[in-house]
């Protein structure tokens, strides 16, 4: 949600921009874009882009919680999700890849997403301007530190398998709790 809500904030400043500053003539929207919007057309697609791959996971992951992290439908949607985020995110390499479709260097602003997410952090470096933007940086870093911190840790032993015998009402318990 996090990811839709930055795309919908990069979008809506970028097209006030668009009606109130004149930046003068450019021989396409590319140029326009790599000269004068390259961070929140970048910042706009990645989030986007985000957003949609983790309402995806959020959703790939609901049987892991309803049904158990071991039980078959949970692996199944498991397996599903990630089957459509790399098609997803293969489909979204050839578009980097293509860019404005004349070949050029110039009509590219990547080569594909790794590169595309590189680009969008230097550009986020760059134009870093004021307090707001130097502390959402600090949160950005200590919350990639966590996370590295937190991969890096031992995962922990899953609970055992051990169930606890069926018991009627009467308090029987075991197999002759379910023979009359």
């Amino acid at each position: 949600m996090h990811n839709q809500l930055l795309a919908i904030t990069y979008s809506t400043i970028a097209v006030n921009k668009l009606t109130e500053v004149n930046r003068g003539p450019t021989k396409s929207v590319v140029e326009l874009l790599a000269r004068d919007y390259e961070l929140p057309w970048i910042g706009t697609n990645l989030h986007f882009l985000a957003g949609l791959a983790g309402f995806g996971v959020m959703v790939g992951l609901r049987p892991s919680f309803n049904f158990g992290v071991s039980s078959p439908v949970a692996r199944v949607s498991r397996l599903l999700t990630l089957g459509m985020l790399l098609a997803g995110m293969s489909v979204v390499n050839r578009g980097i890849a293509q860019g404005d479709g004349t070949q050029r260097e110039s009509g590219r602003f990547a080569s594909n997403l790794f590169t595309l997410g590189l680009r969008y952090l230097v550009l986020l470096i760059k134009n870093a301007r004021g307090v707001l933007a130097f502390l959402a940086l600090l949160a950005l870093a200590a919350t990639s530190l966590l996370l590295a911190r937190e991969l890096a840790r031992t995962p922990p032993r899953a609970p055992s398998q051990h169930t606890e015998p069926a018991q009627h009402a009467d308090g029987r318990a075991g197999k002759e709790a379910t023979q009359p």
